[in-house]
């Protein structure tokens, strides 16, 4: 047996960019980007089962492995850019924005 689907059509939406936000954002949108704006700037406390932040469950150990190809691969793909390029793609790893969710490289 052989279903036949025939009126598949593109629906219609507002076109709009993904870059930024459209000015006519639901309530509850609204409510959920001013709560993720207020949590951006607040100190990251991880997942715990006690309400509480536990230490030593993670550590940085030194691997022995080199991370020279990385480094010289970021350091020609700056040299690459234009001035223009660099001020748009770099950002300090401090900052509060701009790299939440971004593929730019922090200087």
């Amino acid at each position: 047996m052989t279903l036949k689907l025939t009126n598949f059509k593109p629906r219609n939406r507002i076109v709009s960019s993904g870059r930024a936000l459209p000015e006519d954002l639901s309530e509850r949108f609204t409510t959920m980007m001013e709560n993720a704006e207020r949590l951006i700037g607040a100190d990251f406390k991880g997942v715990t089962s006690e309400s509480a932040p536990e230490s030593g469950l993670y550590s940085i150990n030194d691997k022995g492995t080199s991370n020279a190809g990385v480094t010289q691969a970021a350091k020609s793909f700056l040299a690459s850019l234009s001035a223009d390029q660099k001020e748009s793609t770099l950002f300090s790893v401090t900052a509060t924005r701009g790299g939440a969710g971004a593929t730019s490289i922090p200087t």
